[in-house]
């Protein structure tokens, strides 16, 4: 089967906490993009994910995923604060001539604001990703992440999330095969909603041209593990590579095998690749 025909993305592109039941792909002038969202398969509720995919001129990209908190009031609320809030600093800095690190910080720190004072408890994560040509940075706030995988399926990059068993894991407290199987693996303890919430900033980050970078919500990491997730979207065509990472997860949120993680949640991801001609 051949590949779909991308469709070239100029404008602001976002799920809205919509159904994207199959996998989208688009063409950039940075690279090409494969991205899907679904509602956790177990209930009718709605998805509670938010994503989106932002070009700024002819020489950046922003993507990122907002994930309304389960268990709280109206994550739904709060992850479309999120992407709001960052839109719209995006779309101010040719009115004030700030960078765009500093519009992403002002949108976070914007988003966190209007969910305390216009909801009553809402919280979400947040995971954006800065690209400048070749040169990426991460921000997160939260238990959604990123990673960055080489073609032969060296990880290069991966955020760690702001969750207890996360910081025990990367302590060497645990490993993964623990980690993804606890209890309390979903308990976070930094969101968008918290009067003391945080930001994690990566360093830049130099992406090689067959490198895949990956943004997604908990719903991707606790069902995978990252070698599974790496081996899916390390090479082949994009928008295949979403599709089978679609698949995997749906069956394995329907195992029944104790042996592998298995949580009903929403799933959202964003793949990227530059293009080849980029040099790198």
């Amino acid at each position: 089967m051949g590949s779909p025909t991308p469709k070239f993305l100029e404008n602001y592109l976002s799920s809205g906490n919509a159904v994207v039941e199959t996998v989208q792909y688009f063409h950039t002038r940075l690279g090409e993009i494969a991205l899907f969202s679904r509602p956790s398969p177990d209930n009718d509720k709605p998805n509670e994910d938010h994503l989106a995919v932002f070009p700024v001129g002819p020489q950046s990209l922003v993507l990122a995923i907002a994930d309304g908190v389960g268990g709280q009031n109206d994550g739904i609320t709060a992850a479309f604060i999120a992407i709001r809030e960052i839109r719209h600093a995006i779309a101010r800095i040719e009115d004030n001539g700030k960078e765009l690190r500093g519009a992403i910080l002002d949108g976070i720190e914007n988003a966190n604001h209007s969910i305390l004072e216009n909801t009553a408890g809402a919280a979400c994560t947040i995971a954006i990703v800065e690209i400048n040509e070749q040169i990426v940075r991460t921000y997160h706030a939260g238990d959604s992440e990123v990673l960055i995988t080489g073609q032969r399926g060296r990880l290069k990059h991966q955020t760690l999330s702001h969750t207890p068993v996360a910081y025990a894991m990367e302590a060497g407290l645990m490993n993964e095969d623990q980690a993804i199987m606890h209890e309390e693996r979903h308990i976070v303890s930094n969101v968008l909603g918290y009067r003391d919430m945080h930001i994690t900033i990566s360093s830049p980050i130099k992406m090689a041209c067959h490198d895949t970078l990956l943004v997604g919500s908990d719903g991707l990491f606790d069902n995978l593990h990252k070698q599974e997730i790496v081996e899916v979207i390390r090479k082949g065509k994009l928008s295949r590579s979403g599709e089978i990472l679609a698949e995997k997860v749906r069956a394995r949120m329907f195992s029944d095998e104790s042996c592998y993680p298995s949580k009903f949640d929403d799933l959202s991801f964003i793949l990227f690749r530059q293009n080849r001609s980029t040099p790198s």
